[in-house]
Order: structure tokens, then C-alpha cells, then sequence
């Protein structure tokens, strides 16, 4: 019981990092874009 919840815990969380990564590197992406592009 308590390993499955550790289990289902630790997917998660990493699923999140993964998430928060992407999103990180998106939003840097986007805005190092926008700073670099011409007007």
C-alpha cells in the first residue's frame, strides 16, 4: 500500500519537474526571442 503511494508520489513528481522544465525553457525561449528580435 505505502509502496504504491510512494510509486504513484514519485511519478508525479517527476512529472512535474518534466513539466516545469519545459515550460521553464519555453518561456526563456520566448522571451530571449522577443529581446532579440528587431523592432
Amino acid at each position: 500500500m505505502l509502496d504504491n503511494i510512494l510509486f504513484f508520489v514519485n511519478r508525479n513528481a517527476r512529472v512535474a519537474v518534466a513539466i516545469t522544465i519545459v515550460a521553464a525553457t519555453v518561456s526563456a525561449a520566448t522571451v530571449i526571442g522577443w529581446m532579440t528580435a528587431p523592432i
